[in-house]
């Protein structure tokens, strides 16, 4: 991992506090600590919002009810609560709602009117969102560099195709997934293989996942580690290398 936290400390983000937040997460629901677990996530999803998507996709699909509450209340004291005391109320709010309008726009694929919708301040919006710049190993810009040959050619024909195939084949692993971690309880052995998978799924799916964010690949390799000695069912083991093996074609093949 540690192309992955080079490129995060040289680029000045948060990653490795995140992934120490998931490793506090993983530490508490292992040992059965689910307020430490949910203070831990809740603090992560203050510093990059993208955590939020663990507690749907796998806290509450796994009825860790106790968790996903400690977490809401450790996001709203981290987000709003403390910032209120040196920003004030107002100036939270203020702070939030801009956030609210400017960053998750990142999440979604570049219309083609962008520029008249938004102006001149989504012009960074637009450089960073790029499907063919190299540090975006998403599986929508790998279908788009896969399947056009340029940003001229990505714009007279359009990113239909690559986002019909990318949401398919998330579609598809949402399902393995699902099926992978249908198991009500784990032994201790199995847990870590078992929160790394929606770590992997969340970087595949998301159209914009630079290379730094691949910082948290770190609990799949310690869970890549133990894999072999644990004894988890050959579904959750096959969907979880399947997972790491997929997430690696960006560097396999030079086109990508």
């Amino acid at each position: 991992c540690s192309i992955y936290f080079s490129d995060v400390l040289t680029r000045g983000q948060f990653g490795i506090l995140v992934l120490l937040c998931l490793m506090a997460t993983l530490y508490g629901w292992i040992k059965g600590k689910p307020a430490l677990a949910g203070w831990a996530l809740g603090f992560a999803i203050a510093i990059k919002v993208t955590p939020a998507a663990l507690l749907p996709l796998f806290f509450l699909f796994k009825r860790e009810y106790r968790i996903v509450f400690w977490a809401c209340v450790s996001t709203l004291v981290f987000s709003i609560l403390i910032p209120s005391l040196f920003f004030g109320v107002n100036g939270t709010f203020h702070y939030l709602l801009e956030w609210a309008r400017r960053v998750p726009l990142s999440a979604f694929p570049i219309p083609p009117n962008a520029d008249e919708l938004y102006g001149d301040q989504f012009k960074f919006w637009r450089q960073i969102h790029d499907p063919f710049i190299f540090r975006n190993q998403s599986l929508y810009a790998v279908f788009v560099r896969l399947l056009r040959t340029s940003q001229d050619d990505m714009l007279a024909r359009g990113v239909l195709l690559p986002r019909i195939m990318a949401a398919a084949t998330s579609f598809v692993m949402l399902v393995v997934s699902a099926f992978a971690l249908r198991k009500k309880r784990y032994e201790t052995e199995e847990k870590a293989l078992a929160f790394s998978v929606p770590i992997i799924l969340l970087l595949i799916a998301s159209t914009l996942a630079w290379t730094h964010y691949f910082s948290c690949l770190y609990i799949a390799f310690f869970a890549a580690l133990t894999a072999k000695e644990t004894n988890a069912s050959g579904v959750l083991k096959s969907a979880f290398f399947f997972a790491v093996l997929f997430m690696f074609l960006g560097y396999a093949f030079k086109p990508l």
